[in-house]
């Protein structure tokens, strides 16, 4: 995860270190792209400077692994998982809430991710990740 965030299907249950082999990185169309030999995964979602995001998969990965996501890594979750946060997320949007977005769903600051206020564009951005959820 990082500037550019993708979300994944994947056609078949991976093991767990699966996805630290999966490809190369390249370019296309000015747009860096991972490409997967075994033609395994299929792209649901593209996010980008989703701070609020990378803090949340950043801290499930601490949690399941013992360290953060680096940038440029693949990370396994479950279907379970995503819906976990789209409820969360929903919930953030509901509440309309400064303290409930900071204590469910913070910002990250980090290099080049941008604001961290939770505002308008916070919002903004939470609304777009559940719009292409939900499709």
């Amino acid at each position: 995860m990082g500037l550019d965030q993708y979300i994944y299907i994947s056609k078949e249950n991976l093991t767990d270190d699966y996805y630290e082999h999966l490809g190369e990185a390249v370019y296309e169309n000015d747009r860096l792209q991972y490409y997967d030999d075994s033609n395994v995964l299929t792209e649901i979602a593209y996010f980008r400077k989703s701070n609020w995001l990378h803090g949340y998969f950043d801290r499930l990965c601490e949690e399941r692994t013992g360290h953060g996501i680096e940038d440029c890594e693949y990370f396994v979750f479950s279907k379970h998982d995503l819906h976990t946060l789209l409820e969360i997320a929903r919930d953030v949007i509901a509440t309309d809430s400064i303290a409930y977005a900071e204590d469910w769903l913070p910002p990250q600051s980090g290099f080049f991710f941008g604001s961290t206020a939770i505002d308008d564009y916070y919002f903004e951005d939470l609304q777009d990740f559940i719009d292409t959820m939900e499709q």
